[in-house]
């Protein structure tokens, strides 16, 4: 009962400032089922499609419980009772791992089942030295079992090790360069997101979680399944929105973005492992607010990293999408340095036309001043 006080505080906290009693995040990525035997019975399908999807993904959590499971059976056996501190341990695992692969979600860059890892290996490691090893057909299937979890656990750090320095990447192009474009163009305002982490934590912003776990108007909306882009529109308007950052496809099945907001740009990110998308794109949710997004994108692009491409009305070039290079002027001690989109030819301080080669992103040019 104790243990539940924290829950109950939070809860109740809630409820008086006008909030559900569990956080948004688990009223959304849950799927409870309503009162008719159809959809039950979806809810049960997809449950157990869910349940198969994680072990799928995350077969070291699966052979965890496996190993768990033979160990347990093995000291009730041997304790002939369950109050005993590593079986109730392993109870415990056994039974929180089977609720979270049937309910929630693996994977993701391993960080919802982490914890599992965590206390799995806690409480083996518990059960193995309260074991007393005296069967010897049990030790080896203990044995291989043991040596099963730990190749799998391997694998998993080494592709985590192997894929962390390119999700770090990942966030810096994206993540950070949004937060920042923010903090300098649009510290104070209304801002329109759907992946809302870094851009609160590096601006000073108003922001409408477009997702739901931040704003309640928006999970309201999708708990009742009222959700769509006029809904989208209308608080955009309330919450007198100038711009938004998103990504467009999360938004499909909900309608889509509504045809209101005017699009000036997009940035893509090359090698995503991490981000909701490997492509975010700016809208103009105020009319008025879009000769100004797009002059902010033009001035903030030459701070991109060199390997995001951008799109759109404020990127001067006739490609589909145009990744910033750098480019530098020699003459005599003068070095000047510019950065544009591939492809755009330009005459700055030179006689003639440069014409950017984007198979060098930099570019030493010995020209004649004007």
């Amino acid at each position: 009962m104790l243990a539940m006080a924290p829950i109950a505080i939070y809860g109740l906290i809630s409820l008086s400032n006008g909030y559900y009693f569990l956080p948004n995040s688990i009223l959304l990525k849950s799927k409870l089922p309503k009162l008719s035997l159809t959809s039950i019975g979806n809810f049960l399908y997809e449950v157990l499609r869910n349940a198969i999807s994680n072990i799928k993904s995350s077969p070291h959590v699966f052979i965890l419980v496996v190993l768990a499971s033979f160990l347990l059976i093995l000291l009730l056996h041997e304790q002939k009772t369950f109050w005993e501190d590593s079986i109730v341990m392993l109870t415990i695992f056994i039974i929180t791992t089977f609720l979270h692969v049937l309910f929630a979600n693996t994977g993701h860059f391993f960080r919802y089942e982490a914890y599992l890892v965590a206390l799995g290996i806690v409480v083996i490691a518990i059960g193995l030295l309260k074991y007393s090893w005296r069967v010897r057909a049990h030790n080896c299937v203990m044995a291989f079992i043991i040596f099963l979890a730990l190749l799998i656990l391997a694998n998993r750090g080494v592709t985590s090790l192997i894929i962390t320095p390119q999700a770090t990447t990942n966030i810096y192009q994206q993540q950070y360069q949004m937060g920042l474009f923010l903090r300098q163009f649009y510290q104070g305002d209304s801002i329109a997101a759907n992946d809302i982490g870094a851009i609160n934590f590096l601006s000073d912003i108003r922001c409408l979680d477009l997702w739901g776990l931040g704003s309640l108007e928006v999970a309201k909306a999708k708990i009742e399944g009222k959700y769509n882009a006029q809904l989208i529109y209308n608080l955009s308007q309330q919450k007198k929105v100038k711009i938004a950052i998103v990504y467009e496809h999360w938004f499909k099945e909900y309608g889509g973005l509504p045809a209101q907001w005017i699009k000036v740009g997009e940035w893509r990110i090359p090698n995503n492992v991490i981000c909701g998308g490997d492509t975010v794109a700016f809208y103009a949710v105020d009319p008025t607010e879009e000769s100004r997004l797009v002059e902010n994108l033009r001035n903030f692009s030459s701070r991109l990293p060199r390997d995001v491409k951008q799109h759109g009305k404020y990127v001067n070039t006739n490609d589909e999408w145009g990744q910033t290079q750098r480019v530098s002027f020699r003459e005599g001690p003068l070095i000047m340095s510019l950065r544009f989109s591939k492809g755009l030819n330009v005459e700055y301080g030179l006689k003639k036309f440069v014409h950017v080669n984007s198979e060098a992103p930099y570019v030493i040019w010995h020209g004649v001043s004007r």
